[in-house]
């Protein structure tokens, strides 16, 4: 028996891509090559964080995030320790950057800490950003690793929907087609809320569907956001693929 196709969605559903430059370009390509039209809406800026110094020469890092790759490799050419990646799409961030050995962890910090704790590196930095989902520092000293924070960025959250998001919703209200929005963390999944709140909407509109990369996103949005659909995988595929399937 020929393995199940991946199902497609309506050639006019709509997907609002949250990400934050310059990944949002990418996943709006992925989105557009599955058959989806992609509208650009960040709910988060990335910039430098202010008096940030690189780690040390020649330790592992920790990257939790492609973000935390690039701001690493704005600040220094050093690429001598080992990379330690929480997933598939910040592990191609550090190899486009240079570095030559990546460990690919399974997309969160539990899968990150069982691969740092595997390989034991002497002394491990975690670049990361001002904001933190959790304490992987904590999690690998549990191990026996000497770990220490690095803070290299910062993301600051998006006030407001971008107009063509606020002109997708006002389509989707008047009986326009499908619309999306997709979410990669439980603190974008917030500040989607409180953008909202900032356009006008005191709840979710009707009919506005959310896609969220993991169980603690959609748990974040609360229980009156209906339909929510929720990624097998910690990957932007996987989330499309959830789109794709509810859809069908």
């Amino acid at each position: 028996m020929s393995p199940p196709k991946s199902k497609s969605p309506p050639s006019d559903a709509r997907v609002i891509v949250t990400r934050p430059a310059p990944d949002d370009a990418s996943f709006a390509a992925k989105a557009r090559a599955r058959g989806f039209s992609p509208i650009i809406s960040p709910i988060l800026r990335i910039g430098p964080f202010s008096g940030a110094a690189p780690p040390p020469a020649g330790v592992a890092l920790a990257f939790t995030s492609a973000n935390g790759v690039r701001a690493y490799a704005r600040l220094t050419t050093d690429r001598s320790g080992d990379a330690f990646a929480v997933g598939a799409a910040t592990a191609e961030a550090a190899r486009a950057v240079g570095f030559p050995a990546v460990h690919v962890a399974g997309g969160d910090l539990s899968s990150l800490t069982d691969i740092i704790a595997e390989k034991r590196p002497g002394k491990l930095a975690h670049v990361a950003g001002r904001e933190r989902a959790g304490d992987l520092v904590a999690l690998v000293r549990e191990e026996g690793v000497d770990a220490s924070l690095y803070v290299l960025y910062q993301a600051d959250p998006v006030k407001t929907p971008s107009a063509e998001a606020c002109a997708a919703i006002a389509d989707l209200e008047a009986g326009g087609p499908d619309l999306w929005v997709t979410l990669f963390s439980p603190r974008s999944a917030r500040l989607f809320l409180e953008q909202l709140t900032a356009a006008g909407y005191g709840r979710p509109p009707k009919g506005l569907r959310a896609a969220c990369l993991s169980r603690a996103v959609a748990d974040a949005l609360g229980a009156h956001w209906r339909p929510k659909a929720v990624a097998a995988r910690r990957d932007a595929d996987a989330i499309l693929d959830a789109i794709a399937d509810d859809a069908a």
